[in-house]
């Protein structure tokens, strides 16, 4: 990823994401062994109005588009920086004829104008940067007047980060830590311009998102991670230390 100085500077690179753009995405939208998904999906339906005009920055490869515009009738729209990955989305979309306009473009040069969203959004995008107000920003100009801004971050700042460190210490190292808090993700949000921002904790515990794989085989690190995650849909509660994604929603003035 090579954006330009005003950026925030980034800790990965175009490469490192282009490498993971290879497999088509499956038809299911979640998956039985990983509640977390679900949680995500059942937030993002009760903040997603059918008819939304909706933004993806950082859309690849195209799912969660794709579950917007069929589960909840949105018209969609994405940006993403790496070429496999907005050419996997478009297939993905072609074969289950879904239209959307998704643009392979830099989001600090991006051809879409402002105010023109009701919502905005990514997941697992904004923690790649050194400094993401920048990004941040481009996401509330690109909303509407009144539009909602959606971002969602892997919650590695506690429990989860310790863990990662440990098992692949290389990736926690391309992540932000110092945003993931509900705290951390408010003030991400510019100081001017917003009529409100609300931040929190989500999810079921999961092992999905831990490069547990690093110390048992494979085969193992799979049946390990399902099984955590079918325990998941036996809480009806989940602590806080055991969420593992932090949400933060704005609303534009």
């Amino acid at each position: 990823m090579t954006q330009a100085p005003s950026s925030g500077g980034e800790k990965t690179s175009r490469g490192h994401w282009d490498a993971g753009w290879t497999a088509m995405p499956t038809d299911r939208f979640w998956s039985p062994f990983d509640p977390t998904i679900s949680d995500v999906n059942r937030l993002l339906a009760r903040e997603i109005a059918p008819g939304t005009s909706l933004l993806e920055i950082g859309f690849a490869p195209g799912k969660m588009l794709a579950w917007a515009a069929l589960e909840r009738g949105a018209r969609v729209s994405g940006i993403d920086y790496s070429g496999p990955g907005v050419a996997l989305a478009k297939a993905y979309f072609a074969r289950r004829g879904i239209e959307g306009d998704l643009r392979h473009e830099d989001i600090f040069e991006t051809s879409f104008a402002p105010g023109s969203f009701d919502c905005v959004m990514s997941h697992g995008l904004v923690e790649h940067f050194d400094d993401p107000r920048a990004i941040v920003a481009k996401h509330v100009a690109l909303a509407r007047p009144g539009g909602k801004i959606i971002l969602s971050v892997p919650n590695y700042g506690g429990l989860y980060g310790r863990l990662q460190g440990r098992l692949h210490p290389e990736n926690l190292a391309i992540h932000n830590l110092s945003i993931m808090s509900p705290e951390g993700m408010k003030a991400l949000f510019p100081a001017g311009g917003m009529a409100s921002v609300r931040a929190f904790l989500c999810g079921r515990p999961t092992l999905w998102g831990l490069a547990i794989e690093t110390r048992m085989p494979a085969a193992l690190a799979r049946q390990l991670k399902r099984a955590v995650g079918l325990a998941g849909w036996l809480l009806p509660l989940s602590p806080a230390a055991l969420k593992p994604i932090v949400i933060a929603i704005g609303i534009k003035e």
